[in-house]
Parts: structure tokens; C-alpha cells; sequence
């Protein structure tokens, strides 16, 4: 753009000269003279068109690309297609929820890197990870890191440096990660192996914000966004990858990708449909009926729609599934979702409602299966992992029964009367109150009287044991470094909790307590029956035995509900910096992430570093420290009966059940795609 308007410029000069040259030199031919005239008044045009264009409001220009028509090639290119028309033409008539969806971390999924969008710091930042150097600088409205590239590297056979401009992020909410051009003319990008995380307002290698074992070379994630990213975090993406069918199958030339969206980011059309014959339908001068076509609406309203249908608007990114075949799998990467809100998600894809479609030979032949589901899933098939709530509520007996969809809570649009200030609504968009329990009264409407709901819960009303989705929506799903509530609705059971390993309500917010405990209580309230227990389940408190011998997965979980304030004002925080203390030494960099953070929530620990990224040597360092100033404090705490947290009555670890516990710590890998 800057270009063609000096271009543009250069031409009114000249022209402007040999004006004033037939001017001067009383050039007797008009014709000439007019000519000059008339040249010079469409220069002007052109050159007010120019400067006057702007990008839109997402950093992406009109021609789809970010107003620089050399960026088109080295990242993926923003255009209407396929009856998809793109966010500013829904903003002509529908500005207020245009307003709203702009405010939300739906827009910002996927953004052009700018100066309005990046949220890491460039300014002159050197950053280290196994042994290697990246140096980040800003120059002007580019965003640069310089590095050894790895495709180059391993070719080459050693490091080979070069300098890449960031073009593309993605989040903006929790972290931010970028993407940069692999190779000149091409649509394929690599991620760059930081993210930035905006909490703490610093740089972690990609590969430790993830649950996964630490890795001694770090990973490669070229085309990944292309390839996939692209579905959920654009509107209508193509990959545009060329398959070029060969003796050994298929073989993809990811270089040639002409990779294309409608939008980056989620935008109205997600969820609403395409929108061009409803743009065409209100246009002036159509008679055609509006909204209605051979019976189907062209614009979906996920609120008119039946529950099972409405759902699935969301499900189309928020569930887990495969294609129906790699055919489709292959048409879908090459030319985008067929699915349109409002169809039938089964009708193109294998959804995953219960642990039989794990098996089921249809997505076994696909590759997913039982490994799919140690990924993402606890053994009875509820999902672990953020991001894939529709499997969740699909499954809960709420949405079984007709009512319960994502918008019973959710809302894609602010309220216009909504008191909270916009940041609020944007964190989760939740309607108002549904932190509360209203967000259950809507529907079992008797609880609203507090007598009743006491009499349910056996704890005050005020207290956050009677907040209804603390015991049935509970924080069992795992995701961003953090734990998430479970969009599947469930009750307490400590059976459940012995088969799949899942922690339990109860126990995840009375930390201090044993399984026999909930289990007696459940028992006395509910009729539930108890389990068969173990000698540990009977005398160790439940979070003390999932944090020391739990998987990757159990530990994250009790790392996050040891900071969790409703756990520690429940269970008391005295007896905790011991076994946060010893996560600061997990294996796992995400454990440890979560561990340090839960510790400086505790008093008197809210300065320890816990060094998560760093060697063997200062991980056992950062352990001590913690049960140094553990062991200044006074006395023990002030829990009755504290044997249960291996807890003398002196204030002492008991050190040869601790660790007796800590050598039957589950170490099989653990790796929860989020």
C-alpha cells in the first residue's frame, strides 16, 4: 500500500511539472493540456483511495492481506469464499453483537502479528533453551527473532542462523504464540518454540507450558497450523496443501500450501453460518423472503435450534472426533469443513459420545482409538483435557434430558444491560451470575430456597460447599497450566475415583481427608454404598496419595487444588509447602510450573522461586528451601488427627512413609493434548 501511494505521488509530481511546462511555454494544443489535466485529477483520486484505506479492525486488509501484498505469500491469505463474507459486512446492520464478538477471545484466536496484537516483548530480548540462543527485536512494525532454523539445520547438517518476522499469533487470552514463514513464497509457517505467557509476563519454551514429558530436544511444529490449528482457530480454513499421489500413497508438498480463510480468528460465521444470500436476501431491491430459502434458513440462530443440534455449533471445535473416512479427512484438509451450523455433526464426522466408540472399528481404522483416549480422557471416557467440552456435556444427564446446551450458560454476545465491566464478561463469556448457583436454578428451581438446598448439601448455604457445580462440575479437566471444571455433570463417588484415578469433589476441595472419609459421609447423605478400601485409603488424606503417587496428570491437579483458595480455606494451608515443595522436583515441567505458583499463595512462601526450568541441581535447591522455611515456622499445624498428612504430632514430615508413598509415584508418560 505504502508503495503504490508513492508511486502514485511520484506520478502527480511529473505530471504537475508538464502542467506548469505547457503552461509556461503557452502550449497552443488544449488537447495536451487536458489530457495533463485529466491525468492528474485520477492520480489524486487514486492517491486519497490510498491513503485513506485502513486495515481492518483485525489487522488483516481488505484485499486480505495486511495492506502489503507481499505478506499474502509467506502466510496464510484472508478472503471471502464459499458463500462466507467475512465479519465487517455482518457489522453493517448488526453492530452491537459485532461489538461484543470484537471484544472476545473468539476474535483473537488467530491474529496478523502487529503492533495492536502482539502481546510478548520483542524489545531487545534474548531468551535460552537446550543450548540455544533466540534473540527477539522489534523494528518498526515487524516483529523479528533471530534463530537456528531447524529444517535448515538438519539439512545442512549444523546450526544455520537466520532472522524471521513473526506474522501470524495465536491466543491472546492465557499465552501467545507465534508463527513465521518457513520459506520464501509459501503459505507454511513454523511455530516458534516460546510462548508468552501473559499472567506472569514472561517468555517459557513451548514444549513446557503442555503436559508431556520434558523433552532433551525440543520439538519441530512446521504446517502444524495449516494443518490443523487452522479448523478451529480461523474461520473456514484451507490448508490448500497439493497431494501428489505416488508408488508408496500419498505425499503432501506442504511447500506449495495456498492456504486460505475467510477470517483468523472465530468469527460471526462459525457459528452462524454463511453469510452472502442472507447479505443478498436484506439487500435494497430484493423481494426475496427473508431468511427462508426452500425451507432452510441461510442464518442459524444456535439458540432456535434443538439442543442436540445447538450443541454441536460448538462441538464442531469443542469435541473430540475423526473424519468419517481419510477420504473425508483429506477433502477437508484440502477444501475446508463441510459441516455448517445447523447440520448433523455425525453426518461427517465419528463423534465420540461414550468409551464403546473408542473402540469401535470404524476409529480404530482411522488411528485414533484406546491411544486417542489416554491422551484426552480418564479410563471411563470423561474428557481431561480443555477445549473438548461437548464431549462433556453430551454425556451429563442435564443435556440428556433435554434442557442443558453451551448457551444455557454461554453467551457469544454481551448483554447490553450486562453491570460488568467488559473484561468480566470476556473471561469466560458466562451470562451474569452464572458463577452462582443460578446457573443450576434455572432449571432445578426448588434449590433456590436455601433450606432445601442446605438439607441437599449438608453445608451452609453461604459456603462454597453449597455452590452446586463445586460437587458436580468439579475441577477434573486439565489445560492451559491449569485445572478446569468438568463440563460433564457427575456426582461424588469414591468408587469411581478408585477406578479411573479422577479425583473426587469432595476430595479435591477437603484436601486434609481421607477417602474413607468421603466415602462415610456419601454414605450417610446420599445411601451411596462404600467401596472396598486399601490400608492407604483409610489413613493417608486422598490428595497426599494422588500427589505423590499419582500420574503426570493426577499431580497437575493436586498442584492446582493446593492453590486453589475454596481447597485451602476448606483444608488449611500450614501442612501444604511440604508436598508442593517436593513437585518443585517433578519430572514434568508443567507440574513444576503449577506447583511454584501454588506455593507463593501460601504465607510465608510467596517469594520462593521454584526455578521450574532449571537443572536437576537447582530444582533440589528450590526443594529445600521450601522445607527450610517450613521447618521455622511454629508448631505443627492446627489440623486434628495430622498422621493422615504423614504429619507427626511434633509438626515433622514422617520421612519414611513420605517417601515409601513417593516410590510408587505412576512415571508412565503421560502426554494431555490440550
Amino acid at each position: 500500500m505504502i508503495l503504490r501511494a508513492i508511486l502514485t505521488a511520484a506520478i502527480l509530481i511529473v505530471v504537475s511539472a508538464l502542467l506548469l511546462a505547457t503552461k509556461r511555454s503557452q502550449l497552443k494544443s488544449q488537447i495536451i493540456r487536458n489530457a495533463l489535466f485529466s491525468l492528474y485529477c485520477i492520480g489524486g483520486v487514486l492517491l486519497i483511495v490510498i491513503v485513506i484505506r485502513r486495515p481492518l479492525p483485525n489487522g488483516n486488509g481488505v484485499d486480505g492481506s495486511d495492506g502489503d501484498g507481499e505478506q499474502v505469500s509467506i502466510r496464510a491469505v484472508d478472503l471471502p469464499s464459499d458463500g462466507y463474507v467475512g465479519s465487517q459486512v455482518c457489522r453493517d446492520c448488526h453492530l452491537s453483537e459485532y461489538d461484543s464478538w470484537h471484544a472476545s477471545f473468539h476474535r483473537t484466536m488467530t491474529q496478523v502479528v502487529g503492533p495492536e496484537t502482539v502481546m510478548g516483548d520483542f524489545d531487545n530480548v534474548t531468551l535460552h533453551d537446550r543450548n540455544q540462543e533466540f534473540v527477539l527485536s522489534r523494528r518498526g512494525d515487524d516483529f523479528v527473532a533471530e534463530f537456528d532454523e531447524p529444517m535448515l539445520s538438519y539439512s545442512a547438517g549444523s546450526p544455520v542462523r537466520v532472522e524471521r518476522k513473526m506474522v501470524m499469533s495465536t491466543g491472546s487470552h492465557h499465552m501467545q504464540m507465534y508463527w513465521y514463514p518457513v520459506a520464501p513464497n509459501s503459505r507454511l509457517v513454523g511455530l516458534f518454540p516460546f510462548a508468552y505467557l501473559q499472567e506472569d509476563q514472561r517468555w517459557v519454551p513451548r514444549d513446557s507450558v503442555f503436559l508431556q514429558p520434558h523433552l532433551d530436544q525440543r520439538t519441530v511444529e512446521i504446517g502444524r497450523w495449516n494443518k490443523g490449528c487452522i479448523r478451529c482457530h480461523a474461520t473456514h480454513g484451507k490448508a490448500g496443501i497439493e497431494i501428489e499421489m505416488t508408488e508408496n500413497g500419498e505425499k503432501y508438498n506442504a511447500f506449495e500450501a495456498k492456504t486460505s480463510v475467510v477470517e483468523f480468528g472465530i468469527s460471526c460465521e462459525e457459528c452462524h453460518g454463511p453469510g452472502e444470500m442472507h447479505v443478498s436476501e436484506f439487500s435494497e431491491g430484493n423481494s426475496v423472503n427473508p431468511g427462508q430459502s426452500l425451507g432452510k434458513p441461510y442464518i442459524v440462530h444456535p439458540g432456535r435450534l434443538p439442543a442436540e443440534r445447538s450443541v454441536q455449533i460448538c462441538g464442531q471445535c469443542h469435541g473430540l472426533f475423526d473424519y468419517l473416512s481419510k477420504e473425508d479427512r483429506e477433502h477437508v484438509l484440502i477444501n475446508g469443513e463441510t459441516f455448517r451450523p445447523g447440520d448433523d455433526l455425525a453426518a461427517s464426522r465419528i463423534l465420540l459420545r461414550s468409551i464403546e466408540d473408542y473402540e469401535s472399528p470404524e476409529f480404530n481404522r482411522l488411528g485414533g482409538g484406546i491411544k486417542e483416549l489416554v491422551k484426552r480422557c480418564w479410563s471411563d471416557g470423561m474428557v481431561r483435557v480443555s477445549g473438548r467440552e461437548y464431549n462433556g456435556v453430551i454425556r451429563s444427564p442435564c443435556f440428556k434430558g433435554g434442557k442443558m446446551t453451551c448457551i444455557t450458560c454461554h453467551q457469544m454476545h454481551r448483554d447490553s444491560d450486562d453491570p460488568r465491566p467488559i473484561d468480566k464478561w470476556t473471561d469466560d463469556q458466562l451470562m451474569v451470575d452464572m458463577r452462582t448457583n443460578k446457573a443450576c436454578t434455572q432449571c432445578h428451581q426448588s434449590f433456590e430456597d436455601s433450606d432445601v438446598l442446605v438439607q441437599h448439601t449438608h453445608h451452609a448455604a453461604d459456603s462454597s460447599g453449597s455452590n452446586c457445580y463445586n460437587c458436580h462440575a468439579s475441577y477434573t479437566t486439565y489445560g492451559l497450566l491449569k485445572a478446569i471444571r468438568s463440563h460433564q455433570i457427575e456426582s461424588p463417588d469414591v468408587a469411581v475415583a478408585l477406578q479411573t484415578g479422577r479425583p473426587n469433589a469432595c476430595n479435591q476441595c477437603h484436601l486434609d481427608q481421607t477417602l474413607a472419609w468421603t466415602a462415610d459421609h456419601l454414605q450417610r447423605w446420599y445411601e451411596i454404598s462404600p467401596p472396598k478400601l486399601s490400608d492407604d485409603d483409610r489413613q493417608v488424606a486422598a490428595s497426599v496419595q494422588w500427589l505423590l503417587k499419582g500420574d503426570a496428570g493426577q499431580r497437575a491437579l493436586m498442584a492446582w487444588s493446593y492453590g486453589w483458595s475454596d481447597a485451602q480455606q476448606a483444608a488449611g494451608t500450614q501442612w501444604m509447602a511440604p508436598y508442593l515443595g517436593q513437585l518443585l522436583e517433578d519430572p514434568y515441567d508443567a507440574v513444576r510450573y503449577i506447583a511454584q505458583r501454588s506455593l507463593n499463595r501460601i504465607p510465608g512462601f510467596e517469594e520462593v522461586e521454584g526455578g521450574f526450568l532449571g537443572n536437576s541441581a537447582q530444582q533440589k535447591e528450590s526443594h529445600a528451601s521450601v522445607l527450610t522455611i517450613w521447618s521455622q515456622q511454629t508448631g505443627p499445624p492446627q489440623i486434628k488427627n495430622v498422621l493422615r498428612l504423614l504429619i507427626d504430632s511434633e509438626g515433622n514430615i514422617m520421612t519414611k512413609r513420605f517417601d515409601e508413598l513417593l516410590r510408587q509415584r505412576d512415571d508412565r508418560e503421560v502426554r494431555l493434548l490440550e
